[in-house]
């Protein structure tokens, strides 16, 4: 009954799982000249805002003695915001008239290892759910291009 009277509370209202802010920078450069001529760094950073988890119960009265519940929509819980971090560096050349090599370093989530994001939080406030974070990764690659 609690969750139905949420969603009702919540009609009209932003999703509560979607972040109302998020922004991505990405930057690249190559280097035109010299013994580096042809390497290319780049970076980027994914910001993303709070996000709602969940919601405290408040008991309403309604007669002598039963009580109900709801969920106080204008008071969430909230997860916290996320920063991740993104490096590269590559190096392209054409090997004849028609064909270009290009290899590339990149580093996805710098630094980030065993960590627990929350999802879900009970009625009290603690966390009812983790999400894994994603790990830091690494990928080369290796491309002709006709």
């Amino acid at each position: 009954m609690v969750d139905i009277k949420k969603e009702l509370a919540l009609d009209g209202r932003p999703s509560p799982e979607a972040r109302k802010w998020r922004y991505n920078i990405v930057s690249n450069y190559t280097i035109n000249e010299g013994r580096l001529k042809d390497v290319k760094i780049g970076g980027a950073v994914r910001w993303q805002d709070k996000v709602a988890i969940g919601y405290p119960v408040i008991n309403v009265p309604s007669g002598v003695v039963t009580f109900n519940p709801l969920n106080d929509v204008k008071h969430p819980y909230y997860g916290p915001t996320e920063t991740n971090y993104d490096a590269w560096v590559g190096y392209s050349r054409r090997l004849t008239h028609g064909i270009k090599w290009s290899l590339q370093l990149n580093v996805r989530n710098l630094g980030v290892n065993r960590k627990l994001i929350p999802v879900a939080a009970q009625p009290d406030g603690t966390i009812a759910v983790n999400r894994i974070a994603e790990p830091m990764t690494w990928s080369l690659s290796n491309r002709l291009e006709f």
